[in-house]
């Protein structure tokens, strides 16, 4: 007799929901603080030892994780973003997303106290530029720098962009560096195509004619490679979420080179220190090249710098500045916003609108 499929018949669960689910119950303990919509971040030091961040303030949990548990989610975190993770060699460190987090990990003895993981929620919303802009006047990013009465600092920035001025965005740890870059290529006409360049996936793009590049350093395919190839894509511009390597030389020379409009993140405390940063990276290319060489190159490439700061709970932009040199090839920077911030100098000139770095 043949049999028949009841309509309540229910089908078996796949791999991966199999894994979610068995990832729910080994971080039961602190599901409360990833479902709360107002927590930005968790971060589990050992499993006895867990904070979360409230509005950019950091306080202890209750709950605890245990390290079999802890063990056991880095390993579905890696299998369900298609990697694997094992204590010897690259294999112990994890970056990874997972639903509205991106999730990093360390397995023991790397990290010295015990296995670690950090959850940072991805924003709620898409990021707007005028989330980082602050009112008041910001001086022409033409020379000469005279202030321009009504023109907000979210003008400014869209007309950079549009023009296809190459970008160089600065910030410390968590202060919105990609957020914003999201929001500038949102500025982007729509006639262009884009080649994003990644180490983990994080730029969200609401357009067409764009790709996506991930590098992958377990199959040897790094960003310089990706920049390499990049070139042969038929980019009108190249995004980079974050340089730390040796690419910043490939990435400098492209933009010397008729790409225009390119923009890319770096780790840095202030815009001057954001060019020197970028210095170093070059110098980790092994070209050979001379200090001043590198510098001029620099300087060429990324006319003008933005930089964040993360203050309380706020990510905003502090500095806008246009590049130049001096005639003994020291970085001057010309401030378009704020106007009126007194800065350090090592060389002070109560006279220059300029600083000298």
């Amino acid at each position: 007799m043949a049999r028949f499929r009841t309509p309540f018949a229910t089908h078996p669960a796949s791999p991966e929901e199999n894994a979610r689910e068995t990832l729910k119950v080994l971080l039961r303990p602190i599901l409360p603080a990833l479902r709360d919509e107002t927590v930005d971040e968790v971060v589990v030091n050992t499993p006895e030892e867990i904070y979360i961040e409230r509005s950019g303030r950091m306080t202890r949990w209750n709950g605890t994780l245990t390290a079999q548990g802890v063990r056991s989610s880095l390993i579905l975190l890696a299998r369900l973003n298609g990697r694997d993770v094992r204590e010897d060699g690259p294999e112990a460190l994890l970056d990874v997303h997972h639903d509205d987090w991106r999730v990093s990990g360390v397995l023991h003895p790397v990290a010295a106290r015990g296995d670690a993981l950090a959850f940072r929620r991805r924003p709620r919303r898409k990021t707007r530029l005028e989330d980082f802009c602050f009112g008041g006047p910001v001086a022409s990013p033409r020379r000469p720098p005279v202030t321009t009465p009504g023109r907000s600092l979210e003008e400014v920035l869209t007309g950079l962009v549009s023009c296809g001025e190459n970008l160089l965005i600065s910030g410390g740890t968590s202060s919105g560096k990609t957020s914003l870059l999201n929001a500038l290529v949102a500025a982007v006409p729509e006639h262009e195509r884009l080649v994003l360049l990644e180490d983990t996936a994080e730029l969200e793009l609401d357009r067409g004619n764009w790709i996506r590049l991930l590098a992958h350093d377990t199959f040897g395919v790094d960003l310089r490679l990706l920049v390499r190839q990049a070139l042969r894509l038929r980019p009108d511009r190249l995004i980079l979420g974050e340089t730390r390597g040796a690419e910043a030389f490939d990435l400098v020379q492209a933009a010397n080179t008729g790409h225009r409009g390119t923009m890319l993140t770096v780790h840095a405390n202030s815009a001057g220190e954001a060019l020197h940063r970028l210095e170093t990276l070059v110098l980790t290319a092994g070209t050979g090249w001379p200090h001043v060489a590198i510098r001029r190159a620099v300087a060429a490439a990324f006319g003008h710098v933005v930089h964040l700061q993360r203050l309380g709970g706020e990510r905003r932009v502090s500095e806008l500045v246009r590049v130049a040199l001096t005639d003994d090839g020291a970085y001057r920077l010309v401030p378009l916003w704020p106007l009126h911030e007194a800065r350090p100098t090592r060389h002070p000139d109560p006279t220059s609108k300029e600083t000298p770095l």
